[in-house]
């Protein structure tokens, strides 16, 4: 879900802007350690993974962000005439087991949380995704004794998607889900996964 929040409750106002709910684990994890790194006896020397994602896609396709992208059946029907059915499976088998981490580290002085991913991309004879990395910034700020302000920041770069079309006998393109005329097929929604977040936390 896409969206933007202001909300007062209770001394508490949060400002966020959340791409997709993909990332809804790396944002609550952060969240968690900010949290927790609020006590000075907090510790955390070692860094600690998020997201790990080993799979050979075949026929459902993700973003990096986690959020979905194309979902094709094995059999195309024809939008045009349901009598017309081709085998498209190997179409939309990827060439490569698709990986994705996200790994994280608490700076010990400055309390800083840094996050660092990396999506490996998926190859198949008619959608790519290129490979991509994640960046992220985030840090609980002590105005004062009650007084907190959280920030967070998260980004995937890269991820490319590529589509291509399928030929008949004359070379006239089309989209091979529904072999409806290439210039006819829907969009696809490749925007990158983001988010931001901003509390400030009041407590008496």
């Amino acid at each position: 879900m896409r969206g933007m929040r202001l909300s007062l409750l209770c001394g508490l106002v949060v400002l966020t802007a959340n791409a997709y709910s993909g990332d809804e684990e790396q944002r609550d994890m952060v969240q968690r350690i900010l949290f927790a790194a609020r006590d000075a006896q907090f510790k955390m020397d070692y860094p600690f993974v998020t997201e790990m994602y080993v799979q050979r896609e075949q026929g459902s396709f993700t973003l990096s962000s986690g959020r979905g992208l194309l979902s094709v059946n094995e059999t195309a029907t024809s939008a045009y005439d349901d009598t017309i059915t081709y085998n498209i499976s190997d179409f939309y088998k990827t060439a490569n087991t698709r990986h994705r981490w996200v790994l994280n580290y608490l700076e010990p002085d400055t309390r800083w949380l840094l996050s660092f991913g990396y999506d490996s991309g998926a190859k198949a004879d008619k959608l790519s995704i290129e490979q991509s990395v994640f960046l992220g910034l985030a840090k609980n700020f002590e105005l004062s004794r009650d007084h907190h302000l959280m920030f967070s920041w998260g980004q995937w770069f890269g991820g490319k998607v590529t589509e291509r079309p399928c030929l008949d006998a004359y070379d006239r393109e089309y989209w091979c889900p529904n072999l409806s005329a290439w210039s006819e097929r829907p969009s696809l929604d490749t925007s990158p996964g983001k988010y931001y977040k901003l509390k400030y936390q009041w407590q008496f």
